[in-house]
């Protein structure tokens, strides 16, 4: 009788357990330590001419706490180097854009046609369980474009995708970065103010040679020698008047 007694408690602790887990949830961890990029494909775009650089600051290189927002599981932990995937969707997604991309590590554009600058705001995942088994991920971010002068031309309309979980959270994270960066890929390339630059002359610093050739006083220390070789001009005479051009330099 004592052995049954303890048997049923033990078989309505089971099912007390199993009820709880049905009712708030379960555990769960993920760590995303060896997912990889997912790069959308842009083979349907024209690749543009433009000289790009692209700029993804540190704090989204160095994003790794998505946000939880489950409500009904014990424990939802899901971790990993969200901000090095979402740069590797935007890098190798944008070398398809582009034929000349260049990844700087500094906002500046000088030196190139346009600067891409893109940046991952936040992840926000949600793992059902039993009592609510829907679960998905949200990627919010966004990307805008600079002309050679630092002055914005374009910024994207689309700043959040979101996926619903259907087979592993390593599919699904670098798949809604690559749903929204490939968004912008379309985007930018479609956008006017951008195709116009391809048309423009660049602006090519001038040599050394022509910047001599137009400085005045390299021109006067021309005139200068020549009026030496001339023979109106002593050897002490040209000295003084070059030391005082070059002084002035």
């Amino acid at each position: 009788m004592k052995r049954r007694n303890i048997s049923l408690q033990f078989l309505l602790y089971i099912l007390m357990l199993l009820l709880l887990i049905a009712t708030f949830g379960c555990s769960y961890n993920k760590n995303l330590v060896d997912t990889t990029p997912v790069i959308h494909n842009t083979a349907a775009l024209n690749k543009s001419p433009l000289k790009a650089a692209l700029y993804i600051p540190e704090s989204t290189r160095n994003y790794t706490q998505p946000t939880d927002a489950s409500r009904v599981c014990i424990a939802m932990h899901i971790k990993g180097k969200f901000g090095q995937i979402f740069a590797g969707t935007v890098i190798g997604t944008l070398k398809q854009v582009f034929d000349d991309l260049t990844v700087v590590t500094q906002p500046v554009a000088s030196g190139y046609d346009i600067l891409v600058e893109a940046e991952l705001q936040e992840y926000i995942y949600k793992a059902g369980c039993a009592a609510s088994p829907e679960s998905y991920g949200i990627v919010k971010g966004n990307m805008w474009v600079l002309n050679g002068n630092g002055q914005e031309i374009w910024r994207s309309k689309e700043t959040s995708k979101r996926l619903s979980f259907t087979s592993s959270w390593e599919k699904l994270v670098p798949e809604s970065m690559a749903s929204l960066v490939g968004t912008w890929a379309q985007e930018l390339s479609s956008q006017s103010q951008i195709s116009q630059l391809r048309n423009q002359p660049r602006n090519n610093p001038p040599s050394s040679a022509e910047t001599k050739a137009r400085n005045p006083d390299f021109e006067k220390l021309r005139e200068l020698k020549k009026l030496k070789d001339e023979g109106l001009l002593t050897n002490e005479e040209y000295e003084q008047k070059r030391k005082a051009i070059v002084d002035g330099i």
